[in-house]
């Protein structure tokens, strides 16, 4: 019957026209996130040289050079203590800051503003702005340390400390956005709980662990492994500051990488280096995962 074909059709439209819709967004992330991915994975188990059009399969060999190669141990380990330190820092700083905002300051929203400078800046800029406060010679830093009858420091020279003082850019720079979710996050809190905690006596320490964490913890969740994902694949500020050194003391799993892949043209080391990134990465995330559904039940 017509009006049966004319209601099938229009089922099939219905049904078919919202994938058409995403068909276009699916096919750039395809080929901006899945080719790359499956490419360099490929990579891998191969000899590639950036600088030689053939090469062929070598199976495990990269893999088992890793296990041999004193940087890439050193890298993953500054991998794992920079992310560690990294997320603890943006995440209690910014839920602070976002928690004193929101504790009724008569200056909140100018303070808002002014927090939201340096995540407003471009990270090159704000690479460019901490190399020249930790400029051995003229740098800021060194200037009110010699103020005080101080010594000068090597900020980034010191194999010890180096990384730390990159992560503090990172730091600088990310903590803004973590407490503008925070600062939404609380917002959105129903202030009659607090109201009632009052009237029972509770006092600020009580209403923060018993009735703001435990509220806020699905959206601490959340931020904490986007920052898990974005702290771990940092690359912009190591390589503009340090590019991985002093004698490769910076270097975490995507700066050496790239190092080898660009600076030595080894393609198919660096692409295993990749490779280790993205399993460590999703090894990480599913226990903390794991872990915080283990501490919510």
């Amino acid at each position: 019957m017509p009006g049966d074909r004319s209601s099938s059709l229009w089922l099939v439209r219905k049904r078919v026209f919202p994938y058409l819709l995403l068909a276009p967004s699916v096919v750039v992330l395809l080929a901006v996130i899945a080719f790359p991915l499956i490419r360099g994975i490929s990579y891998s188990f191969t000899n590639k040289f950036l600088t030689e059009p053939l090469f062929h399969s070598v199976g495990l060999r990269n893999f088992i050079k890793l296990v041999n190669d004193p940087m890439f141990l050193l890298a993953l380990k500054n991998s794992l203590l920079w992310t560690f330190f990294g997320v603890a820092a943006q995440v209690v700083l910014g839920f602070f800051l976002a928690y004193l905002l929101n504790s009724g300051l008569r200056w909140e929203k100018a303070g808002v503003a002014l927090f939201l400078i340096p995540w407003s800046m471009s990270r090159i800029i704000v690479s460019i702005i901490w190399l020249w406060l930790y400029n051995p010679i003229y740098g800021h830093l060194n200037y009110f340390l010699t103020s005080l009858g101080l010594p000068k420091m090597f900020w980034l020279a010191d194999t010890n400390f180096a990384l730390y003082f990159v992560l503090l850019t990172v730091v600088w720079r990310g903590t803004p956005f973590v407490m503008l979710v925070f600062l939404a996050g609380l917002k959105s809190l129903d202030r009659e709980l607090f109201e009632a905690s009052i009237v029972d006596g509770a006092s600020a320490w009580s209403q923060l662990r018993f009735i703001t964490i435990p509220l806020m913890n699905p959206l601490i969740r959340v931020i904490t492994m986007l920052e898990i994902i974005w702290v771990f694949n940092e690359f912009d500020f190591i390589w503009i500051m340090t590019k991985g050194g002093p004698a490769g003391a910076t270097h975490i799993l995507s700066t050496y990488s790239y190092y080898q892949a660009f600076n030595r043209f080894d393609v198919g080391y660096g692409s295993a280096i990749g490779t280790v990134l993205f399993i460590v990465l999703i090894v990480i995330s599913v226990l903390f995962l794991k872990l915080t559904e283990l501490r919510k039940d």
